[in-house]
């Protein structure tokens, strides 16, 4: 039996950012289905660290997930029993991409640029490291003086801006350029020889695009923003993958399920 991947974001996808009544038992169908799919393996995508990622699955009474893509694509784990472990080979792969260099390697080349400002421990990562920017044009201007300074130490990177929700100060990550949401997926497809075409990626915002247009199936939940939606529209056309894409009706762990039937995730289950 080939095995199948439903890999899906944790917070405004499969979570739903308000907490009412009717979500739970959407939950409990999203548990019936995935645990009658035997050939169907879970992974939870997510920028939170495991023990949040982990947390937040418990905390909704979410299926406890086969794999688990934290801290923004820059760690794999795999359940093992009861507990999950770091994949060595996605780690390796890190590691190689920064020339053996640790995110606390990279800080200090980074250090002086003005409007950089360090973020505390417990939101830094072996291989992400985060800062506090400006918004906006002066923002933009210090993350191209970042770039400039990775690049001219020979380090590839991956430059994840956002905005926290919660005080609007911008925000940047520095990743390895093959720490990815996409690349984790891709890792994880030839890892477990998993076929292309039984894998499907379901989230809700910018931070998803690059997978909305990876060329796997992909699934935008209905509460998706519109400018979210019609980029990757626009590029998944330009890129020749329009067809992978699926826009659900429904919105968060109702819009997942959605999609996980229309690419056939679940044996002969319909949602």
């Amino acid at each position: 039996m080939e095995p199948y991947l439903l890999a899906t974001d944790l917070d405004g996808t499969l979570l739903p950012l308000d907490d009412t009544p009717e979500w739970d038992a959407e939950i409990l169908r999203f548990r019936r289905l995935a645990m009658a799919s035997p050939r169907l393996l879970l992974a939870y995508v997510t920028g939170r660290c495991l023990e949040c990622a982990l947390d937040g699955a418990a905390g909704f009474n979410l299926p406890m997930p086969e794999l688990l893509v934290c801290d923004l694509g820059t760690s794999v784990y795999r359940k093992t029993g009861r507990t999950y472990e770091l994949d060595p080979g996605y780690r390796g792969r890190l590691l190689h991409a920064w020339q053996g260099r640790l995110a606390r390697d990279i800080a200090p080349l980074l250090g002086k640029i003005e409007g950089l400002t360090s973020r505390s421990a417990e939101t830094q990562g072996e291989f992400k490291q985060g800062y506090y920017i400006n918004p906006g044009k002066r923002g933009e201007e210090t993350v191209q003086r970042v770039a400039e300074r990775l690049r001219g130490a020979g380090l590839d990177s991956n430059l994840v801006c956002s905005i926290d929700v919660q005080t609007g100060a911008g925000l940047l990550d520095v990743l390895p350029a093959v720490a990815a949401k996409d690349h984790a997926l891709a890792y994880l497809r030839d890892s477990l020889a998993i076929p292309h075409d039984h894998i499907a990626f379901a989230g809700d915002s910018g931070h998803d695009l690059a997978v909305f247009v990876s060329g796997f199936n992909a699934i935008v939940v209905a509460n998706t923003a519109d400018t979210v939606r019609e980029e990757a529209r626009r590029q998944a056309e330009l890129k020749g993958v329009a067809h992978r894409l699926y826009f659900a009706g429904h919105a968060y762990i109702r819009g997942v399920m959605e999609g996980a039937c229309h690419f056939n995730l679940f044996a002969g289950e319909d949602a």
